[in-house]
């Protein structure tokens, strides 16, 4: 990929008369919605049906097929690759729960070729790992094998992070690790929007954060606001 592409700064996330619908059978989670993605900042993804925060971080992902509309980064439809348009995931590092780890993959076949020598010799001590880091992910605790690919998402100076449930299943003192990393990389300009939803019943006390609610349709971005701010037609 062109180096030049990971420069590509992303100012603007638009939804453009999105309609995302799990199946024909069900009730659309977005209908024609137009919506502006609040940015440089960490939005918390919830319904009263969690699958769909799910499902809407996988339309942000560009892992989800819409059913009409688009998605666009500063005016482009990123997702349609065939335009021209830069490759959102050169931009974008993303963690779902569907990642798993293969029989022979390690933290250093999961992340080397990603980071290079110098980020990954970094990151395997930040995060305490050098006794781990050649041994097979499958024989290492659950927490182990996610925290790999956790890191993935975070690591390779992306300025979009797309996390499903990223605290479920570490233990508090790999999350706080993960969120000082994040930090880290903020500062170093990276990580600038990120969008994640949350199961754990606690982990959300330790970043600050704003709150996206899917419901009926609609996006809002807090529940108890009754004027909408979005299009819905």
């Amino acid at each position: 990929m062109d180096k030049n592409h990971s420069q590509t700064e992303v100012n603007e996330i638009k939804l453009e008369n999105v309609t995302l619908k799990i199946s024909e059978d069900h009730d659309p989670i977005l209908q024609s919605v137009d919506y502006s993605l609040p940015t440089d900042e960490v939005l918390l993804i919830e319904s009263s049906n969690h699958h769909n925060a799910t499902m809407f971080l996988k339309l942000l992902a560009g892992r989800a097929e819409l059913a009409g509309g688009k998605v666009l980064w500063n005016d482009e439809s990123v997702f349609d690759l065939s335009d021209g348009v830069f490759d959102p995931r050169v931009s974008m590092g993303c963690y779902f729960e569907s990642f798993r780890a293969g029989h022979k993959e390690t933290f250093e076949s999961v992340l080397l070729a990603d980071l290079g020598r110098e980020q990954f010799d970094f990151v395997i001590d930040y995060f305490d790992l050098t006794e781990k880091e050649s041994q097979p992910l499958k024989g290492l605790a659950y927490s182990f094998q996610k925290l790999a690919y956790l890191i993935k998402s975070a690591a390779s100076d992306r300025q979009v992070l797309v996390l499903e449930d990223p605290a479920s299943g570490l233990d508090e003192s790999q999350w706080l690790c993960f969120l000082d990393f994040i930090q880290i990389q903020q500062r170093r300009g990276f990580l600038r929007h990120i969008f994640m939803s949350n199961h754990h019943p606690t982990a959300m006390r330790h970043i600050g954060h704003n709150r996206i609610f899917l419901e009926d349709g609609l996006i809002y971005i807090d529940e108890e606001i009754n004027s909408k701010k979005v299009s819905h037609f």
